[in-house]
C-alpha cells in the first residue's frame, strides 16, 4: 500500500494517535507487589521459574500469553520486553483471549499474564503489579484503583507503554 501511493504520488506520514499502558498482572492471592523489566523478562524466558525467586512464596510460576503472531499487544511484549528472546518452553499453551488469559491467571496462584490496562485494571479476580524500569527505580502502577492511571501512561513515568 505504502509503494503504490508512492507511486500516485502521496507521501506517507505516520503519528501517534494514542498510548496504551501494557499491565502485568498476577493472581489475586499472590504476595509480590511490583516487579523489574529484567525480572519480567526473566520470568517469560525460563531464568525465574519460582516466585521464592522473587521473595514471594515457594510456588512455581505459570506464565499467560496470547499469540505474538495474532495480537499486537502480545507482538509488543515479545519484541519491547523479551527482546526478541524466545517465550519459556514452559509458557501454557497460547490463549486465543486476554479474557481467557484472566481467566486462568485467576484460577492459579502462581499464575502471571499481561494485557492492555483497560483490560486489567477493573477487575477483582486477579491483581495488577507495579512495574519498575530498573532495580532501584520508583515501582509504578499502570492503574489507579480499578481506573487506568492515564497521567502516569501519558508521561511515560509506567515503563511499559507503547505508541498506537
Amino acid at each position: 500500500e505504502y509503494e503504490t501511493a508512492e507511486d500516485r504520488g502521496f507521501g506517507k506520514d505516520q503519528r501517534a494517535v494514542a498510548i496504551d499502558g501494557l499491565a502485568i498482572y498476577v493472581n489475586s492471592r499472590s504476595s509480590i507487589p511490583g516487579l523489574t523489566l529484567s525480572q519480567l523478562k526473566d520470568i517469560y524466558t525460563g531464568k525465574i521459574t519460582n516466585w521464592k525467586q522473587l521473595g514471594g512464596k515457594d510456588l512455581k510460576i505459570i506464565t499467560v500469553s496470547r499469540d505474538p503472531k495474532y495480537g499486537g499487544t502480545p507482538k509488543y511484549f515479545s519484541d519491547n520486553i523479551l527482546h526478541g528472546e524466545a517465550f519459556a518452553p514452559s509458557l501454557q499453551p497460547y490463549l486465543d483471549n486476554t479474557t481467557n488469559t484472566i481467566a486462568l491467571v485467576a484460577a492459579n496462584p502462581g499464575a502471571i499474564g499481561y494485557a492492555t490496562a483497560s483490560e486489567v485494571c477493573n477487575q477483582n479476580t486477579i491483581k495488577p503489579l507495579a512495574i519498575a524500569k530498573e532495580a532501584g527505580s520508583n515501582f509504578v502502577s499502570p492503574c489507579d484503583g480499578d481506573a487506568v492511571n492515564s497521567v502516569v501512561i501519558a508521561n511515560d513515568s509506567y515503563p511499559i507503554t507503547r505508541r498506537l
